[in-house]
């Protein structure tokens, strides 16, 4: 169904990457999930009603929460697909993120206060009424909540959403729930004189919906506070810029994510740096554009001159690189050079101190000093610590 609406209403419908594209189709499947949850509700409050269930009732409340979610959600995609202004220069695709955030708090909410209402009903049970009805209504919700999160999740995929995606997986929770609940029915059904097991199954709905909440706060939080770019991104980044010949390494990468589709990349590539300057320029400058057509992103980079054809510096590198070893497998050192003077030399280079190392930034720094003045005592060392703003894995 969401494909026919999309061909429908939606221009360019395949064109997953174009923002225009992307935010329709975000309005669309909240839309929709709008209108199957909402038919939902009604079918089960009245459910509820006829059974006396208030595990129905509760789990009618979870659809109606998700109603909610849904409206959070279509506005969130409608406000990220707006148009940078003078004082919001990045656009404001983290609105989504933001909207995903508040339906996992919203359904945290929504757990926590059922949760509070099943153990009311687990004290004082009440007595059932059992209704082929309410049982055909949840098996229906059972499909209908399977085939949300069957479009959500595929659609999350092709348009890259977190908050697509988060309410994807809600959907295929809240079929446990129900599931829970249709169960609790038929066994009344055969077992009528059996333990009122009602308020019981309330309380697994609840919990089911508290679990969904913490899962769909994880990854916007995440995305909120800032985590490490994709390594197939990393890696991307890296195949493009090394494709230049006279580009021998890179470091400080940094991505800073925006938004779905709105991501700025910064990088230093180091280059020889006794080569034409102006020709350097116009490499790096390809390099970029490379990323901005194939990566989707606005990038930066930084030159960086080495003096490659230097033996000794770079002797002096590799042995500073494997002394430092004795920090962590992942201390790197960039930017080396060495600076002679009329008595004694500066040797000047960055240190990437991964954040896992025990020491502070400055107790780093000085036992790296202490391991240059081991290695050449007529040197003084000028050290940048840099910390690392991509994963890199300990077994690489």
């Amino acid at each position: 169904m969401i494909t026919l609406l999309a061909r429908l209403f939606i221009k360019d419908w395949r064109n997953y990457d174009d923002p225009q594209v992307r935010r329709r189709y975000g309005v669309l499947c909240a839309g929709v999930a709008i209108v199957l949850n909402l038919s939902m509700v009604v079918a089960k409050w009245l459910s509820a009603s006829w059974a006396n269930s208030a595990s129905i009732r509760a789990d009618a409340i979870n659809n109606l929460s998700d109603v909610c979610s849904g409206l959070l959600l279509a506005l969130a995609f409608h406000l990220s697909g707006m148009k940078p202004q003078p004082h919001r220069p990045f656009g404001h695709g983290r609105i989504e993120y933001l909207a995903g955030f508040g339906v996992g708090v919203l359904i945290l909410l929504l757990g926590a206060e059922l949760i509070k209402a099943s153990v009311t009903h687990i004290l004082h049970p009440q007595e059932l009424v059992f209704s082929w009805w309410a049982a055909a209504t949840l098996l229906a919700s059972i499909a209908l909540k399977c085939y949300m999160g069957h479009f959500m999740l595929d659609t999350s995929r092709k348009v890259h959403s977190s908050a697509l995606y988060s309410t994807g997986m809600d959907s295929l929770s809240d079929t446990l729930s129900t599931a829970a609940v249709l169960m609790g029915l038929i066994l009344f059904k055969w077992f009528p004189n059996s333990m009122n097991l009602d308020g019981w199954l309330e309380l697994v709905v609840a919990l089911i919906i508290v679990k969904a909440g913490i899962d769909a706060v994880k990854t916007p939080l995440l995305q909120l506070l800032g985590t490490t770019p994709d390594p197939e991104l990393v890696k991307k980044v890296e195949k493009i810029c090394l494709s230049h010949p006279e580009v021998v390494g890179i470091h400080d990468l940094v991505v800073h994510d925006y938004g779905p589709g709105r991501l700025h990349i910064s990088v230093h590539c180091e280059v020889p740096g006794n080569e034409d300057i102006y020709k350097l320029h116009e490499v790096l400058t390809e390099a970029m554009e490379q990323m901005d057509e194939e990566l989707g992103c606005i990038s930066v980079i930084h030159m960086d001159p080495l003096h490659t054809d230097d033996k000794h510096v770079a002797k002096m590198r590799d042995e500073l690189g494997a002394a430092l070893a004795v920090l962590g497998h992942d201390v790197r050192v960039h930017d080396f050079r060495v600076v002679p003077g009329p008595t004694r030399s500066n040797v000047i280079f960055d240190c990437v101190v991964p954040y896992d190392v025990e020491e502070d930034a400055a107790k780093a720094k000085a036992r790296i000093v202490s391991i240059v003045k081991e290695l050449w005592p007529d040197t003084d060392a000028i050290v940048q610590i840099d910390r690392p703003y991509i994963f890199c894995d300990k077994g690489e």
